[in-house]
């Protein structure tokens, strides 16, 4: 039987470099990966801290429509009869149009 050949002490310490290079490239890829996964979560988390402001703020305006609706209740104002006034009826479909994106607005020929 003949035994395998043995590599120079040379031969491994290239393999050892090469391995070395080829972690070290590695290692530097998932960091960069990393770095711009943790921009990406730091982005999100303003996101979320916006939108929490935000809907802070729309319950609080809610929270004022109710009352002046509760105030107007007991006033004795007909709601439903002051929503079919022309002019209420012009200003709400004025809302819904703004509220609409461009695309899907009709513009009148000029």
């Amino acid at each position: 039987m003949t035994e395998p050949p043995v590599a120079s002490a040379t031969d491994l310490e290239q393999e050892l470099r090469r391995q070395s290079a080829a972690l070290h490239a590695a290692l530097a890829a998932t960091q960069d990966a990393l770095t711009v996964e943790q921009e990406q979560l730091a982005t999100s988390r303003d996101e979320v801290r916006r939108l929490e402001a935000d809907l802070v703020a729309v319950r609080a305006h809610l929270a004022d429509a109710r009352r002046e609706l509760q105030w107007l209740r007991r006033a004795g104002v007909d709601l439903n009869a002051l929503m079919e006034h022309r002019l209420i009826r012009a200003v709400r479909a004025a809302g819904r149009l703004a509220r609409r994106p461009l695309s899907l607005v009709r513009r009148r020929p000029s």
